[in-house]
């Protein structure tokens, strides 16, 4: 483990495949500087004070994790890389011997159990988180929440997206609920349909899940409990576990799940045709000076 003091550890979950996408889109460069998303959130976890990172990944994908995402991290930064294996699971799941689907989320994180010993922020690999979710999760160092981001800061100009609508009592999180296939009805708010086909009206300041989480130690045994469940021998064979699951265990065991909220811009890419949109933001947040250069922080 290189994370020796153990202080918050930004956890990146870049074992995707990009099949929509046309390739591993976690490796694709945007922007001026021609860096991955992720790099562009490392610039926002290194100002914040997050001086560990975790890449988990895939072992075709290291010869490209090392080109253009390692070989440019500051020298005060440490890494590890596990890899997403499907052979690392808890004792008691049960997962065919012939599958090769990625186990989902949880599983994700779960393969990185022997790396991190503290507070984690936990990201996506392909969606670019602006700088303030890194500064307010960076704060967070005993405590599991979400950093949240309004449904407005996060539609795409291509069509409906999915997100995570979050559900709160006094800015603790108390459900998520999946509303798909969003998109802007008028200036005030937003049409979707919840997974059994009910329209719902959804202002643009709701607070949507992106994936932004922050945990303790209290996680891996949520973790363990979700994927002992899920992966069962009677589940069926594309079955998967997500995080959104062990954060719902931790809420029936009475623990606070705080949500904060960040004002910034969220976008990722799902389609290629997303990049010319991707290209454009980065382009304007670089001449607002928002990435330094690495190897100048």
């Amino acid at each position: 483990m290189n994370n020796p003091n153990n202080a918050m550890s930004l956890v990146i979950l870049a074992a995707g495949r990009g099949s929509r996408f046309g390739g591993p889109k976690q490796f694709t460069d945007f922007g001026p500087n021609q860096w991955p998303l992720m790099l562009y959130n490392i610039s926002h976890a290194f100002k914040a004070g997050i001086l560990h990172v975790v890449f988990i990944t895939r072992p075709e994908h290291l010869a490209v994790l090392q080109e253009k995402v390692l070989a440019k991290l500051p020298s005060q930064m440490t890494y590890d890389v596990v890899y997403q294996d499907i052979s690392n699971f808890p004792q008691e799941c049960f997962v065919d011997s012939t599958r090769e689907k990625p186990l989902g989320t949880a599983h994700a994180l779960w393969c990185a159990k022997s790396v991190v010993k503290s507070n984690m922020l936990v990201i996506n690999a392909d969606d670019y988180y602006g700088s303030e979710a890194f500064t307010l999760a960076a704060q967070q160092l005993n405590s599991n929440g979400l950093v949240a981001f309004e449904l407005k800061n996060t539609l795409s100009m291509h069509g409906g997206v999915n997100r995570g609508q979050c559900k709160l009592e006094n800015n603790k999180l108390i459900d998520i609920e999946e509303i798909l296939d969003i998109t802007q009805d008028n200036e005030h708010e937003c049409i979707g349909y919840t997974t059994d086909n009910t329209q719902v009206n959804l202002p643009l300041t709701q607070l949507v899940s992106m994936n932004c989480w922050f945990f303790t130690q209290d996680i891996w045994p949520a973790l363990e409990t979700v994927l002992t469940q899920t992966l069962t021998e009677n589940a069926a064979l594309d079955v998967e576990a997500h995080l959104p699951s062990a954060v719902a265990l931790l809420l029936t065991q009475n623990n606070l799940v705080k949500v904060l909220t960040s004002h910034d811009a969220w976008f990722g890419v799902t389609y290629a045709a997303d990049s010319e949109a991707v290209n454009l933001q980065l382009t304007e947040l670089t001449q607002q000076g928002k990435f330094p250069a690495l190897a100048e922080q």
